[in-house]
């Protein structure tokens, strides 16, 4: 597996250093939040053309063209957090052979991470993720008191 297949597309965003995939966070401290999470096999058959479906005779009888887009939604998503108070950053990764993921992004401080949590669409979301897309996830919300980059 190459580690490029795993890296998001953040160079993109103002909150990335240049080059890289990395978020660019002020001193600090301030807040990560890591998202670790396993999409269904199902949620990646009915939203991603490129991955085969292996999903039983029950789950085939399932009408899949009512499940929200989870590329859209998760790009919706990092597009909306960009627009937030307190929003820093984020980085994220995803095994296409596990389909496990890691998504870590950073907040100014707790007070950012509720709004967040909290917000209309994105409780929308978060409701989709657990209805549609997700086998299990696991959130942790830590305080950032040391932080080093080191470039080649």
């Amino acid at each position: 597996m190459s580690d490029t297949s795993l890296l998001s597309s953040t160079e993109e965003n103002n909150n990335s250093h240049p080059g890289n995939c990395f978020a660019n966070t002020p001193a600090p401290p301030y807040v990560a939040v890591i998202f670790t999470s396993k999409k269904s096999v199902l949620s990646n058959s009915a939203n991603d053309a490129s991955t085969e479906s292996t999903t039983n005779s029950a789950q085939n009888k399932c009408d899949t063209t009512s499940i929200p887009d989870y590329s859209m939604t998760a790009q919706h998503m990092l597009n909306l957090a960009h627009t937030m108070d307190g929003f820093l950053g984020e980085e994220s990764v995803r095994d296409p052979h596990t389909h496990v993921g890691i998504t870590v992004s950073y907040w100014r401080d707790n007070q950012a991470v509720l709004n967040w949590k909290q917000h209309t669409e994105h409780l929308e979301a978060q409701k989709n993720g657990r209805k549609y897309w997700y086998d299990n996830y696991s959130i942790r919300v830590c305080q950032v008191e040391r932080a080093y980059t080191w470039t080649k």
